[in-house]
């Protein structure tokens, strides 16, 4: 997976990497667009747009600084998109923290609530799915997973 080969991401072409999040983000900022009032359709169609940017902002912050276009270096530089220090340290087993990727500023907000701790508790009551770093095979995981269930 993407934890165990994180520079794979890289290889994939813009069309490639943001298609599974595109072909859902699309027909909801379309119907936003008719549907809804204009505020609430611009507000919904920056917030859907943003979702399939933070795909690709993800994919670059997994590149060298020298490899990355101009523009994104600039993004990162100024916390517009995410960094490859920011995101690097989600890429550290168990893999249980930073997961924002469009620019990371709600990093310290959401693992000092324990957000994602209770979103997996969440799933995990509720149809039994296990989130990988619960899965790492180390008393890291265990830790972890216990943190979630007691919330």
């Amino acid at each position: 997976g993407h934890h165990r080969a994180p520079w794979t991401i890289t290889y994939r072409s813009t069309a490639n990497n943001v298609f599974k999040i595109a072909k859902i983000v699309a027909p909801l900022i379309l119907l936003s667009m008719i549907f809804a009032p204009p505020a609430l359709a611009l507000f919904l169609i920056i917030a859907l747009y943003s979702q399939i940017l933070s795909q690709e902002f993800h994919k670059y912050s997994h590149m060298l600084p020298r490899e990355q276009p101009q523009f994104i270096r600039f993004l990162q530089r100024y916390g517009l998109a995410i960094s490859t220090a920011e995101h690097g340290r989600h890429h550290t087993s168990p893999y249980e923290g930073h997961y924002t990727i469009f620019n990371g500023i709600l990093n310290p907000l959401l693992d000092r609530t324990h957000f994602f701790r209770r979103l997996e508790a969440f799933f995990y009551r509720r149809f039994g799915i296990e989130p990988n770093c619960w899965n790492e095979g180390d008393e890291k995981g265990q830790r972890i997973r216990k943190l979630a269930l007691s919330l």
